[in-house]
């Protein structure tokens, strides 16, 4: 069983552990205590490499973290038929899996409220691969002819 808690990881980096942002990236990506042991080590062995201050750490683990995500980006391939199944057993579930990032209720409102649909989304995230959720909303609504520009 896994005990080893999001906070823990944060106090042994000497990090704030009510690091909201951080906190929300720690619960996704690290899920077993090993996953976090073996992070604190290479966050720990990278700070020295690199000669990181310790006011730079939090910036470090979100880069660190930041690896992750685009290591599992890399790594999924995912049909828009796929998608599209998923997103109708579980929406919040199928964009977390697509976007490989932690989607809180008020981005699931700013999705709804923004017009877009979810083969919208995974278009434009098969576009920009890199970008999270909130991006790609923005990108979404900016864009002058939301429709052709997208499919």
């Amino acid at each position: 069983m896994d005990t080893l808690s999001h906070t823990y990881v944060l106090k042994e980096l000497g990090l704030n552990p009510k690091a909201q942002e951080l906190i929300n990236l720690i619960k996704y990506f690290l899920i077993s205590d090993q996953q976090k042991l073996d992070f604190i080590k290479e966050a720990r062995h990278k700070q020295m490499l690199f000669n990181y201050p310790v006011t730079m750490m939090g910036r470090l683990v979100r880069d660190l973290l930041w690896e992750i995500r685009l290591r599992r980006l890399k790594s999924t391939t995912l049909s828009l038929e796929q998608f599209l199944a998923d997103y109708g057993s579980d929406p919040i579930l199928a964009l977390e899996n697509m976007l490989q990032e932690h989607i809180q209720p008020g981005k699931m409102h700013r999705f709804a409220s923004s017009g877009m649909t979810a083969e919208q989304m995974y278009w434009l995230h098969m576009r920009n691969p890199e970008d999270q959720m909130m991006e790609l909303i923005l990108k979404y609504e900016m864009s002058p002819s939301k429709k052709s520009t997208l499919i």
